[in-house]
Order: structure tokens, then sequence, then C-alpha cells
């Protein structure tokens, strides 16, 4: 065994000589990124390594950044460098579209580190490094650097921010933004991980931090920032003169080169190469040379075609050569560097063998017999895993074992199932051992693309998807880019439906700035019928909600001063309180009756556990938790788990069938349409296949004959679990031992089948499992009558759909739909126009004759919808054209591209949820967002596609839709009537009703909140040169609004400075009222009124003043507070400032309560 530097000396001894050319073999997995990460500490200089493929550069990055997280158990010291890979464009050679803002960001930030001359490992694929960049002065020219006491003129900043391609905004979110509030500035640059903020003062930075986008908080003051373009058509002076008919300049300049112009930057100047931005002292390698050499080839042709089918639809173009390089020019500049080829296989008798081999050819992968049903031995020890720990004990002698987990969660059930065999495994460094006995073995977290054995450096790294199967892992970050302080109210819009808890729902009409004796305020606009208008002050913001309804459905506007809204919510209360006491009381029943537990999670159940092909969610691993706390407790389970399509409830189902089977009863899975049953019998046979569970199916889909197997099996016992339709429910089926029922979509099926479930339900176990999420706040109000599990977390590595924004052309869907069918995968066209969609199907039958294509749409018969989605999912097509009524509960993991034709036509929560039907698996996924020629479409349309382009979550916007849909599974869970409350007071009063309705079930005292009129002489509002856009005042206002406690008004007050300066005197005037309008609603204060002289407090009839105190304050007070009738304190005031005012009342207020 020997240190890693010593392995590597023959190598770095051919560098020093001056070898131009290094062959090395045999480096196996992430062996690779080990070996690159030791030479580039032995060498010191930069490493650009060249790969054949994208995803090659994407998982060498992952290892290499790995081998850097864990450098103390692998290397002498620990070394800070970049890590970074250089990602090509992603839209086709000559397209005229332009490349993602955040895939510009990502080669910028790359060039910038590359030629700031930082040794560090540098990641291109060859197609990467064949587009050549803009000129290496020009970029230089491009950036910005920024320090406290730089002198900057902001109106020029502004100016050159657009020509660099940023964007203004009125809330920076993303990388590409800027947003100016007077001496405040917002900038999210690619080169920082999180956007800027700059303070001037004068025409000099003085304050330079970085801010969290999501809470839109300061988090670090900063000694230098650095602003890179982003945008790859850049502006130089020294540019060429340009072709006649051809504006670019202009174009920069303001900000909007048309889609696709950077491919015309040869017009402008002399494009450089990747080399001529490399560090002269720079190592290179080739990974794989000869699967490069062929991928570049390949790639020259595609730029070569595009070329010309683009030119010949008349578009100037310039020479391929201007833009691109092929691989005899590549090899020209590669004579320049000394190059390390890295080959698997290595022909050269000169190549450095280091001898690694893969750890999956160790025999590390844990496979189980199937067993002989009845007869079937399943005992712990008789487990896979046992042989695996045996092999571990023996390799641990000469090796260190490192095994790489992707989660805490999956490195503690690796810790635990070797433990129960007599293996130890530690997970931290300080349990490594010396020289002597034998090594521990160690479970990291990280991510591998695949493990290795290197003997000679006595190290095997074992990647956990090598001992369980292939894993689809969260993203590294899962970071949102939504803020979550804005409520709704940000995307209020004039015309928008609202409810008031007192007046009803009317319609917002916008802020109304009101002047009364002199003193100003804004107040929210609200019209009613008959044509009446209600302004709302804004101390009152906290009663208005936007409206959300079942399924979107308009409201019926009130009318004012009448009783109807009042009897409307009497009305509501009434069954809702019905509603609860029925759910409290089935639950008591249930609570009441006996059954016998079952067993704990033993070695078996988390070796399937283990086998789960992704890592749980949060909020999925805490449903999986509830559900087995329940089965473990003596009554039976009845439990609601909530999640949408592809949010993991399938798993939490088979974890519990999986503990049913274990402990000797049989489980059953009711699903209401042919196809779902199809999914989860295929989903269930796949993941119980090594753990001899028999699993049949029931419905229209089996013969007669096999119906009949089926429901012998039930009866004697060998059918451990069914999954069926309501095939199901009928009178011929018995079990011989049901012990738990699974429900998928109950509100799907009919009256008479609801019956039947329900009889079913009263012996057994259930889980039942719905799409339609619920409110969150529902949730909490319902705990204590209903168990319920909600899964919020979003699906899997959802973030690695790839989102491609392209005009309708046959080149951008042909290169789609083949690239797609030849990695033998399926693709989803979406047409949501059904009179011609037979006539775009044929379109793609000739435009890629390889393609099956079948066509799926609303107006269709179910039979035949379910004839089509049962020959895609099968793979009898690969192509299906489709409107969006697609059955959303099927997953279809081989789909991973995606094309909607007119995207401009759809909604973002729409577009979100479309292009969610791809990217379940651990291929990447695509989703073409087609539109015509980008000039026609509205700025609003244009703003829509490129947010979900760069976006993996849509922040406020998606959350409005997802309250729809949320709605909607409300209505779902409590019933017909429920959802006719919900239509008639939106889903935010109702589910505030349903907790006060829950209070007072418990015995809790509900008592309305004191709604505080306060009337005092001082101006109090946002000014609209303080928070310029009227949707971030209104969000402001809701929350200053909505706060309970001075500590948060408090936190507001340091928010708003630190987002938009020091505070004017009407915003400070606004928090000091509120201060005062907190104090009061905890007193019961009815109103409180300043004048010039004297101050007056109305308390309320039910507030409670303890006399006491009030004899006590009046007698301190000298005569200077009085209590006159009608509940009222007055004060006398020394002066007519609002300070004073509220400071007497406060003063006053806190001596009372």
């Amino acid at each position: 065994m020997k240190p890693l530097r010593h392995i590597l000396s023959p190598v770095v001894a051919r560098i020093r000589e001056g070898k131009s050319s290094i062959p090395v073999a045999q480096l196996q997995g992430a062996s690779k990124a080990l070996f690159l990460s030791g030479l580039q500490r032995e060498a010191g200089r930069p490493v650009l390594v060249i790969t054949a493929r994208e995803e090659s550069a994407v998982a060498l990055v992952d290892d290499l950044r790995f081998f850097d997280e864990q450098g103390a158990l692998f290397f002498e010291a620990i070394v800070e460098r970049p890590i970074l890979s250089l990602p090509p464009w992603g839209v086709l050679p000559f397209e005229a579209d332009s490349p993602a803002i955040s895939t510009v960001g990502e080669r910028m930030r790359f060039l910038y580190h590359l030629i700031s001359g930082a040794p560090g490992i540098f990641v291109v694929p060859v197609t990467g490094l064949m587009q050549k960049l803009p000129p290496w002065e020009a970029f230089a020219d491009a950036v910005i650097t920024l320090s406290p006491e730089t002198a900057i003129d902001p109106d020029h900043l502004a100016v050159r921010l657009v020509a660099l391609g940023y964007e203004s905004a009125s809330l920076v979110s993303r990388v590409g933004e800027f947003s100016r509030r007077g001496g405040i500035i917002d900038i999210f640059s690619p080169a920082h991980e999180n956007p800027l903020r700059f303070e001037l003062f004068g025409d000099a930075v003085e304050s330079l931090r970085e801010f969290d986008p999501e809470s839109q908080r300061s988090l670090q003051s900063l000694a230098t920032a650095v602003i890179l373009p982003v945008k790859e058509l850049l502006p130089w002076p020294k540019h060429r003169a340009e072709p006649e008919g051809v504006k670019l300049t202009e174009d920069i300049a303001a900000g909007t080169p048309a889609p696709g112009a950077e491919f015309l930057a040869p017009f402008l100047y002399r494009m450089d190469t990747l080399f001529r931005y490399l560090p002269e002292e720079s190592l290179l390698v080739l990974d794989e040379p000869d699967d490069l050499r062929g991928r570049s080839r390949t790639f020259w042709e595609k730029i070569l075609s595009g070329r010309e089918e683009e030119a010949a639809q008349g578009r100037s173009l310039p020479e391929a050569e201007d833009l691109y390089l092929d691989m005899d020019r590549i090899d020209t500049h590669l004579r320049s560097f000394p190059v390390l080829s890295l080959s698997l296989l290595s022909s050269s008798p000169d190549a450095l063998a280091m001898d690694t081999r893969s750890s999956a050819s160790l025999g590390v992968r844990l496979t189980r017999l199937p067993g002989t049903g009845d007869g079937d031995d399943r005992r712990p020890g008789d487990g896979a895993i046992a042989g695996l720990v045996e092999k571990l004990k023996l390799w641990r002698e000469k090796n260190d074992i490192f095994i790489v987990c992707g989660t805490e969660e999956s490195r503690d059930r690796i810790k635990t199932l070797f433990g129960e065999y007599g293996l130890g495994v530690e997970t931290s460094r300080s349990g490594v051992a010396g020289p002597a006995g034998p090594r521990p073995v160690m479970a990291l977290i990280g991510r591998i693309s695949n493990g290795f054995s290197w003997p000679a450096l006595g190290t095997l790294v074992i990647a956990e998807d090598e001992i369980f199967g292939a894993k689809v892992h969260r993203p590294r970050t899962q970071r949102s880019k939504a803020s979550p302080f804005l409520s709704t109210f940000k995307e209020l819009r004039p015309g928008d439906f609202v409810v008031h808890r007192d007046h009803g729902v009317g319609e917002y009409q916008g802020l109304t700035h009101i002047a009364v004796d002199g003193f100003e305020t804004d107040y929210l606009t609200l019209r009613y019928e008959p044509d009446a208008k209600l302004h709302v002050p804004l101390y009152s913001l906290d009663k208005v909600q936007k409206y959300v309804g079942v399924e979107g459905s308009a409201p019926k506007v009130d009318r004012l001063g009448t009783p109807a809204w009042k009897r409307t919510r009497e009305r509501v209360k009434k069954d809702i309180l019905e509603m609860a006491r029925e759910l409290a009381a089935i639950y008591a029943v249930r609570e009441s009756m006996e059954r016998p537990t079952f067993s704990p999670p033993d070695t078996l159940y988390r070796e399937f556990a283990a086998a789960f092909p992704f890592d749980e969610t949060p909020d999925q691993q805490r449903a999986i938790d509830e559900v087995l706390e329940d089965m473990r407790k003596p009554r039976p389970m009845d439990r609601l788990v909530c999640g949408d399509v592809g949010f993991g409830k399938t798993e939490v189902a088979l974890r519990a069938a999986f503990k049913a089977v274990e402990d000797g009863v049989q489980a059953a899975v009711l699903v209401p349409t042919t196809l779902l049953a199809d999914q989860h019998f295929r989903t269930f046979a796949e993941r119980l296949a090594p753990f001899s569970v028999r699993i049949d199916l029931l419905s229209r889909f089996r013969t007669k004959a096999e119906q009949k197997e089926t429901l012998a099996g039930l009866k004697n016992g060998t059918v451990d679990i069914v999954i069926g339709t309501h095939r199901l429910l009928q009178r011929d089926i018995a079990f011989k031992s049901l012990g738990l029922l699974v429900v998928d979509e109950e509100h799907r099926f009919g009256v008479r089948h609801k019956e039947r479930i329900k009889e079913l339900k009263k012996m057994v176990d259930v889980l039942t499992l719905t799409a339609t999420p619920i409110p969150r706040t529902l949730h909490l109000s319902l705990a204590g009558i209903r168990d319920l599990s909600i899964i919020q977390t979003p699906p899997m590595d959802r973030q690695s759909i790839e989102v491609v924004l392209a005009r309708f052309g046959p080149r951008v869907i042909r290169e789609a739909i083949e690239k797609e069918i030849e990695r033998g995968g399926q693709v989803f066209f979406v047409h949501n126009r059904v009179r011609d969609i037979d006539r775009i199907a044929e379109f793609l039958r000739s435009l890629v004759p390889a393609a099956r294509v079948g066509v799926g749409h609303g107006q269709m018969k179910d039979e035949a919808i379910e004839m089509v989605m049962s020959d895609f999912v099968s793979g009898r097509l690969n192509v299906l054209v489709t409107t969006t009524i697609i059955e959303s509960g099927i997953d279809i993991p081989a789909a991973n591209t995606i094309i909607i034709n007119r995207a401009d036509r759809f909604g973002l929560a729409e577009l979100y949820q479309i292009k969610g039907r791809v990217g379940r698996s651990r291929e990447k996924a695509f989703a073409y967002l087609l539109t015509p020629a980008e000039e026609v479409l509205s700025d609003v349309a244009r703003q829509r596609l490129r947010a979900i382009q760069e976006l993996s979550e849509l922040g406020a916007g998606f959350r409005i839709a997802a309250q729809d849909l949320e709605s909607r599974g409300a209505g779902n869970l409590l019933g017909k009537q429920q959802s006719g409350h919900i239509a008639a007071v939106g889903i935010d009063l109702y589910t505030q009703m349903m907790e006060e309705a829950m209070a007072e079930l418990r015995g809790e005292e509900v008592r309305e909140e004191t709604d505080t009129i306060i009337n005092f002489r001082a101006s109090a509002f946002l000014p609209d040169d303080y928070i310029a856009d009227p949707s971030l005042r209104l969000a402001a206002y809701k929350e200053i609004a909505g706060t309970v406690s001075e500590l948060d008004l408090a936190s507001i007050a340091d928010g708003l400075r630190d987002r938009y300066g020091a505070l004017p005197e009407q915003a400070a005037n606004l928090l000091a009222i509120m201060e005062v309008k907190i104090a009061a609603g905890r007193a019961r204060v009815a109103r409180i009124d300043a004048g010039p002289k004297s101050a007056s407090i109305t308390f309320s009839e039910d507030a409670k003043v303890p006399p006491d105190r009030v004899m006590a304050l009046l007698k301190r007070s000298s005569g200077k507070i009085k209590f006159v009738p009608e509940y009222t304190l007055q004060i006398v005031l020394p002066d007519p400032s609002l300070a004073t005012a509220a400071a007497a009342v406060k003063k006053c207020l806190q001596e009372l309560f």
C-alpha cells in the first residue's frame, strides 16, 4: 500500500520532463476523480479535463467535489480550489434561440475563474470546447469589480448592466436580474452564490453585502464583489463594422438582441477559443480520447447541416469555422500544452497503468433469491447482507473501506443494518484506526458516479447504489427561489376577488391614497354590490384574503350593509361544527377498537427500505414513520396520505404492505382505474420481487382464468398482496387474513363503491392515498379527529429537467424526438387543440419515420383513451400526441422528453405541472417550450416562459395555483357540502372557521378578534418613491397588518431598512400605529382616537378591564386621565405629535394589563 502521491509520482515526473503526451490507463469509476484531484495538488497548476459527453462532465465534477469535501480522508492537506464545468449552450447550432441565462451564468463563472489564474480543475465536454467564445479582451472589459469606497455612477451602471444581459426587476431572486431603489442596488451575478446588495452614499459604495433571495434579508458583508456578464454577445468598442441589415450593437446596448443573436457574434468581432483563456502552464486531460474524437466528428456534422438548414431559410449567418472548432484545429491547439490521455484500456506501450477495479465487479450488489411461497423461512440472518458483511470483514484487512451514501438517513440505515451482523461502521474521521489491526468501514455522505477498488492505494470505495441498486438522488441544493414573506397579496391585481371577514366577497380595485384633514394614508379599495366601495384601512388588512374557491370558480360578489354575508358565515360555521362532531365520533369509535399490533421494523424491513430507488424526501420519511407507528398501536390504522403525483405516496403504501405481509397478513390495494392498477402492479412486483412476496392483479386486463386463480389464492392465503379496481369490491372476494387495505383516490369511486369500501374499512388497517393536496393549515385543524400525512416536498430530481425555449420548427422537433428515441425513451407532445391534433400527429410521423405515434385527448371515449395510454405505458408507442388532459396519475419513467406546442398560451402553473410529467427516472429529462417566432409573443408570455426556463420552483405565482388545487383537495376530503362552503367563503376563511370549530369542540373559549379602529393625527403609509412596485408595497402592507407582536414588527422594520433604505417619516408613523394596534388588540380595545390635545381609548363590551387597576391609574395620573361614559379613558396630551399620543396610549394599556 502506497500513499497517493507516490502512485502519482511517475505521472508528475513525465509532466516535469516536458513530455507532450502521457497515456494513463485502468482508472475505473470515481478513481479517475481521485487521480485527477491528487494530480492537480502535486502538479500545482490548472487542469482542464475534456470529456466526450456533457453527462460525463457533470458526473466527473460531482466526483471531484466529493473528494474535495472529504479531503482529510484521502489527502495529506486540505486545499481550497475551484472545480467547475463549462456547459454547452443547450441550443442547436445556428438555431434562432438563445441559451438560458442560468447556463450563460455558469459559463461566465467558469471563464472568470480560469483567467484569474487560480489552480483548479476545469471540466468541459468536447461540444463545449468546439464552441468559440467572445474575445478574451471583451470578456475582461465586461467584468465589473466593486468594493466599499468604489466610485460609481448608478445611471451609467444600470445602462451597462442592461448591455451585459441583466434584466431590471422589482424583486431580485435569480441570476441575471438587478433592481435599483434609490441609493440601494441589488444584482444577482453568477460569480456569487447569493445576490448582492450595495448601498451608495453619494456616488460611492458605502456598504456591500450578500442577501438571501428567499427572505430578501442581508446575510454578510463583502470586501469585494464581481459582476459578470449573463450574455455572450458582449459590448466591445473595438467591434467590426456590421454587415448591412445587421444592428447588433444597438440591440446589445438596449438589452434587446433577437433570439439566437449570439450566433451572429462573428459579424462583430473575431471569436476566441477556450485555449486563449487558458493559463500557459495549464495541464490538459483527454478523457477517453477515442470516444471524444467520435463525438466531435458527429457534432461537427450537426453544425454544418444546421447552418445549411438555417441559411436555406434566408438567414444571414457567419461560416461554421467562425463560430466552431473542428477536431483538427483542436489537435493543433493541444500541441501547445502537456496532454494526459485517460483510457480505460490503452493500447500504448508507454501507458501508466493504475490497476483499479470497479467495486461492482467485486460482487457487492445485494441479491435475494426468490422464496418458495408458504415454506419460505424469512429469518433476517438468511439475508444477502450476511454474505456482504463477511466480504467487507475480509477486505478491511488490507483496505480502507468507504461506503458513500446519498443522505444522512441512508448512512444511518447502513450503519444499523451492518451493525446487526457484527460489522461496526464509523461515520466520522475520528474512528479511523492506525496501521495495526483491521481498518474501520466508514459511511460517508456524498455523491459519486461509481465505486472502485485501488489495491496499490489500499482503498475500496463503494457507492450505496452498488449495494442496493441505482437510486435517483436529491439534488445537491433544494433551495427554493420563492420568497416566503410574500403572501398571495403580491399577486393581487385589480379585478381579483377577495374575502373580507366582516363584509364578504368583494372585488379588489387597487390602493387608494386619501388625505383627511391634511393627513395622508393608503386604503385597500374593494367593490361590493350594488357598485358600493369599501375603503379598508391599512391596519385592518389582516381581515382581507385573496379569494380561492373550488376549481377556481368565480364567486358571487356580496352586498354591503345586508345580513346575507352574516347568514352565510353562520350557516358554514354550523355545518363545519356538525361535520367536526361526526368526524370526532368516528375517530372515537376507531380509537376504542383493538387488534394485534404489528412488529417494529427489523433487518428484513430495513433491507427492503434500503432498496428504494430514490432518496426519501423529509415529508415522505415522516409519512412512512407515521404509518409504521400507527401499525404498532393496538387500534386499527386509518390514515390519509396527501401528495401530488410522483411525490412518493406509493412507496409509503409499499412499506405498509411489506410490514403487513412480513407479519403474516394480506394486503389489498384498491384503485379507481385499470391503468392505475396496472401501474401499481408493476411497481409492487418490481420492488417486492427479491422478497418472496406473491402479488396478483384483479382488473379487466386479466382473463377469467387468471382472475379465478387469484381469487383462490386470496382465499387460501398464497396471494400476499392483491391490486385491483372496483372488481375487488365484489361479494365473491374472500381473503384468508386481510390485514391492510390501501385505497388510492377514494373520491373517484362511485357512491355504491364508497359504501362497500366503508364496510371493508371496519375490519382492517386502512391507508388512503390522494393526489389532490390539502392546505397544511387545514391539516393542522383536523389533527385529533383525522390522521393525516402531507407530502409537500417536490419529487426527486425534478430540478434536473432541462427546459429548452425554442421556436416551432422541424429541426428542433426532429432533434428532440430522435435523441429521446435513440436512448430508448418516450416523448409526450402536448398540443392543446383537438381540431388539428391528428394533423400534428401526421406531421410527426413524416418528420420522424422511426417514431410510433399515438393520439390521446379529452373528447375520446374512456376506453379509447385507456387503450392509447396502455400502448404508451407498455412501450408499443413511443410518441404520444395529447392535449393537457392526460391521465395524470400515470407514472411513465421512460417518458423523459416533453414537447409543449404554443407554450406561450399556457399559464405559469399549468406549464409547471405539464413539464412535471417527465424527469421521474434516472435519465436526464428535457422539456421543450415551443413558440411561434418570438417577436410575436407578448411581454407577459415571454417573461412567463423565461421564468419557467430559469426556475425549478415558481415562487408566489405557482403557490396561488397550488391553492386552487388545495381547495379542490379540501373539497374531495371533506365532501360535496363542504365544497360548497369553500366556494362560498374561500379556502382561507373556511380554514380559519374550521380552526375555531375545533377549538370549540375541545372546550376552548373562542372569541372574535377585536378590530380596533385607530385615528391618529399623522400621515401613515409607504410612499411610492420608497417602494415603487405596487404589488411589493401591497405585500409589505399585508405583512405589517398581520403582525401580532412587537418583536415581529421590529423585524419587519429591519427588513424594510435593509431592502429599501432608511424609513421615511410616513413609514415610521405606520409602524408606530401598528405597535399601538398590537397592544390594543390584546386589551380588547374597540377604538383609539387622538386629537391635538387628548387621546381616547374605548374598550369593547367584553373587555375584561381590572377595576382596581383603573382606579389606581386614575389616581396616579393627577387628573390627566379620566374615565368617561361608553367604556372610554381620556388622556390629556402635552403636544399633538404622533410619538406623544402613541407613547401615552401604550403606557396606559401596559399599566392596565
